[in-house]
């Protein structure tokens, strides 16, 4: 009795096996993505709320320089786009609301009809405002803030929240795996894997 040969059945296998781990790999990078841009949507909403706290103590003049603030981010940043970022302040039902919005080439937006890159931006730069306004520690944490930046706009993003940090006497302390962000930091600590375990060196 011949043995059949499965030399051919076995090497599909191997290639369906291969191709199913690959998928697994992307489905778990993209999820990682999608729960990140969610932070920085759940974090621009509690940011939203507190900036509609802050316009019931203070005139709109305040209002005004927050937008020219965070439109000079953005249009310095996205130097090859039409942008602007509008806290609109308006009165519904006997109650002060603020509502939050982009200008892209004339056109209001909401913030989810943008992109992560333009998000991830205006976040860190409202949580400057927001230290800077509320008179907090001056420091702030952020996460990897702009993940989804596009790589062009990199070296223009960490050099203007430098910039603004600077000028507003706050300590960023920055979790990044961009080396635009390191170039930009006084400090950079790295977190290195050894036979010890992790440990943290300054570079």
């Amino acid at each position: 009795m011949s043995i059949p040969d499965c030399s051919q059945s076995l090497e599909l296998l191997a290639k369906a096996v291969a191709e199913r781990d690959t998928l697994r790999a992307f489905c778990g990078k993209t999820q990682a993505q999608v729960d990140s841009l969610d932070t920085d949507l759940a974090h621009l909403a509690k940011v939203k709320e507190v900036l509609r706290k802050l316009v019931e103590t203070t005139a709109s003049a305040s209002i005004q320089q927050l937008n020219d603030l965070v439109t000079a981010g953005l249009q310095d940043i996205f130097y090859d786009q039409n942008i602007a970022f509008e806290a609109v302040y308006f009165v519904k039902q006997g109650k002060p609301k603020l509502d939050m919005q982009f200008v892209i080439d004339g056109e209001a937006r909401s913030h989810d009809l943008v992109g992560g890159g333009v998000i991830g931006v205006t976040s860190a730069l409202l949580r400057l405002v927001e230290v800077k306004l509320f008179k907090l520690a001056p420091i702030l944490l952020l996460d990897e803030p702009l993940v989804h930046l596009s790589a062009r706009y990199l070296p223009g993003a960490a050099k203007f929240i430098r910039e603004v940090a600077t000028k507003f006497g706050v300590n960023v302390v920055m979790v990044s795996h961009q080396k635009e962000m390191s170039d930009n930091a006084d400090v950079v600590l790295e977190a290195r894997m050894s036979p010890t375990g992790l440990k943290v060196v300054e570079v």
